[in-house]
């Protein structure tokens, strides 16, 4: 049969029921399949009577049915090959995401230790940079002792005027002391004296009574015995005899208490003057001590040892803060030393930063001993890891002069990424100023890494 469009050649094929049947060249409807029935639409049956028998009906009918079930059967071997399709393509999927975690495993392992063992080398790089900062503090105290060592030896006949002078001041005021001393113990010798005395008055007052009342007591002895001979005479002289025993001994019981009373007090009067001497004694000492002390400066010494003095100097610096470091916290200062001094009130201190994060500084800061709320940044370092095969950038801080200490490794820097590349080889006798910039860039020169130090200085 023909196409009636196109005169396009076809077959007819079994269709299922209501299901239709175009050209394959020009996509027009030749027929299709209603409730059973194939009906013609736009096809030129090719017969020469233009007929269709019933064996042909027949013949595409059969045709039809065996069509639709080889469909049918078609569809089915699609879904079973669908099914089996989708479970392979299920338990492949499963053996990949296997595959995958244990390569996303392996690969953690290996990242891991290649973890592990970059910590291993920073530690060993950083054990380095202990021992040569160990070395190089050193060295450093070492030149400071023998500059302190020819300061004193400059100083020395300066030291031995000042030495004689403060040694005649101070026999100046023991002389002065001393005399003071005698003049006081000579008035407390005549004070002495004189209770001495009066005690010796009141011992004779009592000498008195005593023989008073002994001859009182004889006197009355002896009217008794003569009483006797004499009674009617007598009787009223011994009546009076007694009234006047009587009065002796009370008198006496008057005086006793009296006196000890006025012993004590005068005991008293005595220990409260030479109390009151030598407070005052010691007083004048203790002012005299006070004020040869304020005219005396500190040394290093002194200060370093001073712990109430450096917790100061941690509490201003925690309040103001160094110069590009971050707000500090008290476990951030590791150590505070005192090294050079410039004048009887002003210090040079050495001050040791490290945070949480293992960033280390070391800065040089002015101290005024009067008043610890103006302390000063003088200087900064910092120290950087230049690495092998890589660049490590970093900012600088602003507004300082920029000095480098590559410790004698030689080392590539620049400034920017296009910027040309210049070497250095440096040590701390020779520290090389850079031109300023905002980035810098460094790289190691050899095959071993170089730590190099960066000191900052304000303009």
């Amino acid at each position: 049969m023909q196409c009636q469009k196109c005169h396009t050649t076809f077959e007819i094929v079994a269709i299922a029921n209501g299901e239709e049947y175009v050209c394959s060249h020009c996509a027009h409807l030749l027929y299709k399949n209603e409730n059973g029935k194939i009906i013609f639409l736009n096809a030129i049956i090719q017969d020469e009577n233009k007929k269709v028998d019933s064996d042909s009906i027949e013949k595409i009918s059969r045709e039809k049915e065996i069509r639709f079930k080889e469909l049918q059967d078609r569809k089915e071997k699609e879904n079973e090959f669908r099914v089996r399709f989708l479970q392979e393509k299920l338990a492949f999927e499963q053996e990949e995401a296997i595959r995958k975690q244990k390569a996303r495993e392996e690969q953690e392992r290996l990242l891991q230790i290649q973890i592990e063992e970059e910590k291993k080398i920073k530690e060993q790089l950083l054990q380095i940079q202990r021992e040569k900062e160990q070395l190089e503090y050193e060295q450093y105290k070492k030149e400071q002792f023998e500059i302190e060592s020819k300061k004193i030896a400059w100083n020395q006949e300066e030291i031995k005027q000042l030495i004689a002078i403060q040694i005649a001041e101070e026999t100046k005021k023991q002389e002065t002391l001393l005399f003071s001393k005698l003049e006081n113990e000579k008035n407390l010798q005549l004070q002495l004296d004189e209770e001495r005395k009066k005690r010796e008055l009141v011992e004779l007052e009592l000498q008195k009574l005593q023989s008073l009342e002994n001859n009182q007591n004889q006197t009355a002895v002896a009217e008794g015995i003569s009483a006797h001979t004499k009674p009617q005479i007598q009787f009223s002289a011994g009546k009076q005899t007694p009234i006047q025993k009587k009065s002796s001994k009370a008198y006496l019981k008057f005086v006793l208490p009296v006196l000890t009373v006025i012993l004590v007090a005068l005991a008293a009067i005595k220990y409260q003057q030479i109390f009151s001497i030598i407070n005052t004694v010691s007083k004048e000492k203790n002012i005299l001590a006070k004020s040869d002390s304020n005219l005396s400066d500190f040394t290093i010494t002194q200060l370093n040892d001073d712990t109430i003095f450096i917790q100061k100097i941690k509490n201003t610096l925690l309040k103001n803060g160094i110069l590009s470091w971050n707000k500090i916290i008290m476990d951030d200062i590791k150590n505070i030393e005192i090294i050079n001094k410039l004048s009887a009130t002003n210090y040079d201190a050495e001050v040791h930063l490290e945070d949480k994060d293992g960033t280390k500084s070391t800065a040089m800061i002015r101290i005024n001993t009067i008043d610890l709320e103006n302390i000063t940044t003088r200087k900064i370092t910092y120290s950087n890891i230049a690495p092998v095969n890589a660049w490590f950038s970093f900012s600088t801080i602003p507004n300082c002069t920029i000095q480098i200490n590559t410790h004698n490794n030689p080392i590539q820097l620049k400034t920017c990424m296009d910027c040309p590349i210049k070497k250095y080889v440096c040590n701390e006798t020779n520290e090389i100023q850079l031109e300023f910039a905002t980035n810098f860039s460094i790289k190691s020169d050899n095959k071993y890494d170089a730590i190099v130090d960066f000191s900052y200085t304000p303009n």
